[in-house]
């Protein structure tokens, strides 16, 4: 875990099966926005998409944010690869 949290059990169950887990941390502040996804936690040993069934393969890689290593990246700004709406 990167952060402490109340109850932390699903970002632990990622981490433990190999996932990187990001959240929109945002939702519970005031100010002080970050506008990013934020690590939480990760894993000892990444996860590889080729050790995913064969069935989510393709869904997964369909979906890759082009250029982005999650080991690297405690931050995610996801307007960098999607078309996103200004807020209102």
């Amino acid at each position: 875990m990167l952060v402490s949290l109340p109850t932390p059990d699903d970002f632990v169950h990622f981490a433990s099966r190999g996932f990187f887990a990001y959240d929109w941390q945002d939702v519970h502040r005031t100010g002080g926005f970050s506008r990013r996804y934020e690590m939480l936690s990760r894993p000892e040993i990444p996860m590889h998409v080729s050790e995913i069934p064969e069935q989510f393969q393709s869904l997964l890689r369909s979906t890759a944010l082009a250029g982005l290593r999650f080991a690297d990246s405690l931050t995610i700004d996801v307007r960098g690869y999607f078309h996103c709406e200004p807020a209102a």
